[in-house]
């Protein structure tokens, strides 16, 4: 009888079983029990396999798991990597103890911690590499995600992966108004898409000292927002520029960032903690009681009717006066958040 590791390391694969052997590498068994080894791209790199979606292979290795195909030649190599989430996870697949993995037939992957079960939910990730050091992606026209930079060109991307640079550069904000409708902040200026067209607008001349375009949000009438640091926060309307007078008795009052609800309302987070309702003639701050405490507001969402709210110091959901903070299972502290979004199977994430 040939020995194996551990039992651990044993998984039906398209009727047959696949085990790691003792010299490291991977073999499958017929029904005969006659084993045949495995071709299998760099084995050392992995410490066991489970079934995988559409005659893949998931295949665990340090930090993370890869997701393993066979080429042309039927030699298995790693077409995608996912990285660990939790430590504990990368603890048990450096001692290998107590791991196994499961694929469900919705294609999601289920495997064992030292903390107990994780369900992986079935996605197709495309890592896209950039230089820039400063850089974000939003909802561009139709159903193009629109991702800028400091240095690089910002590129369109589309459904099918396909993408095109264009010849706007350093990009501070993204603003989808409307399906056929985009406005892209820039060092000094604006750039509306429109209809297929594109057409540049210059900040107000009137501005003072250095300045930067801080974020974009449209107010409850449908006119866009633009807050500029040192510089408060204007509005912009068929090409002309006012002050928006709402937050003249604030201190400190160029919004670091800004959201239009589900409701229509506008938002605004602010410097030390504060994060307001834009009303027709003022605005409403939460005030001190309601215990909003995550330093800066670096990151606004609606989920479902709720403002979720990202600052230096964690992440909090509003409702009326006061704020909840919200923390993330297997971390002590949530820290900086810059960034929160919801996928269309209602899994929230968010950007540290």
């Amino acid at each position: 009888m040939t020995k194996y590791i551990s039992p651990s390391q044993l998984v039906f694969y398209n009727h047959r079983l696949l085990l790691k052997l003792p010299n490291g590498q991977f073999a499958a068994a017929s029904a005969s029990g006659k084993l045949a080894p495995m071709k299998l791209a760099q084995p050392w790199r992995y410490s066991r396999l489970a079934a995988g979606p559409k005659g893949t292979l998931i295949a665990s290795r340090d930090g993370g798991f890869g997701h393993l195909a066979p080429d042309p030649n039927g030699v298995w190599r790693e077409i995608a990597y996912y990285p660990a989430v939790y430590g504990s996870f990368e603890q048990a697949m450096t001692d290998g103890i107590g791991i196994s993995l499961l694929t469900d037939r919705e294609g999601n992957l289920w495997r064992t911690t030292y903390d107990g079960i994780e369900k992986i939910r079935a996605h197709r990730f495309n890592l896209i590499q950039r230089k820039d050091s400063l850089w974000l992606a939003q909802p561009g026209l139709a159903d193009e995600m629109w991702i800028g930079g400091w240095s690089q060109p910002m590129s369109r991307r589309k459904p099918d992966g396909t993408s095109a640079a264009t010849n706007v550069r350093k990009v501070y904000a993204i603003l989808r108004a409307a399906g056929d409708h985009v406005w892209v902040g820039v060092e000094n200026g604006l750039w509306e898409f429109k209809r297929g067209s594109q057409r540049f607008w210059q900040l107000p001349a009137s501005l003072n000292g250095k300045f930067d375009l801080q974020a974009l949000a449209l107010d409850a009438d449908g006119t866009l927002l633009v807050s500029i640091m040192r510089n408060g926060l204007w509005r912009f309307e068929r090409g002309v520029w006012s002050k928006d007078q709402r937050l003249s008795q604030v201190a400190d009052n160029t919004p670091v960032s800004m959201l239009r609800d589900s409701a229509g309302r506008t938002w605004i987070g602010l410097t030390n903690n504060r994060l307001g309702l834009l009303a027709a003639d003022a605005v409403q701050l939460v005030p001190e009681s309601g215990r909003l405490r995550i330093g800066n507001v670096l990151s606004l969402a609606d989920i479902d009717g709720r403002i979720l709210a990202g600052g230096e110091a964690g992440l909090a959901w509003v409702q009326g006066d006061a704020a909840h903070a919200m923390q993330f299972a297997g971390y002590d502290a949530v820290g900086r958040v810059t960034g929160i979004v919801l996928d269309k199977k209602a899994a929230l994430g968010a950007q540290r």
